[in-house]
């Protein structure tokens, strides 16, 4: 298992300004360190989604999608990385499935120290940039609507 040091990683709030598409892909994700851009947006356990000490073995609910980055002459269906504010992080390498959930609790617990109001959902997206690997981890916001 890595070994995340939070003091080193900064959880900020992201706004993106336009959605981010997809090639939605069927069957099992394979989560793994590919060469090309990779999303999964997962539903989390709603038991552990408010939670200050989630469980990360009880963390996440189901996959809902998954794709890879939409190129220029890609055929099927799209999924998106919607437009919106997100509780974000990112680490300079591919972390595997336990390591990305260990991950995404901790931001949780971040943004709940924070009093964010955080959605049910969570997107992991692997990519590479300037030659390294990189993983990220958005949590959708609520607006202060949803959250009331």
């Amino acid at each position: 298992m890595y070994v995340i040091v939070m003091d080193r990683i900064t959880t900020r709030n992201l706004y993106l300004l336009a959605p981010l598409l997809y090639v939605k892909m069927g069957g099992n994700a394979p989560l793994d360190a590919a060469t090309e851009e990779q999303i999964y947006h997962y539903e989390i356990n709603h038991a552990e989604a408010q939670s200050i000490e989630p469980r990360e073995g009880h963390y996440l609910s189901e996959l809902i999608e998954w794709g890879i980055i939409k190129q220029a002459a890609a055929q099927g269906e799209y999924m998106e990385l919607p437009a919106g504010k997100y509780l974000f992080a990112q680490v300079h390498e591919s972390l595997n499935r336990e390591d990305s959930i260990h991950l995404a609790c901790e931001v949780q617990k971040d943004g709940l120290w924070e009093q964010e109001h955080m959605e049910n959902h969570l997107y992991l997206r692997y990519f590479h940039e300037h030659g390294n690997a990189v993983t990220q981890i958005l949590r959708p916001l609520k607006s202060r609507k949803e959250a009331e």
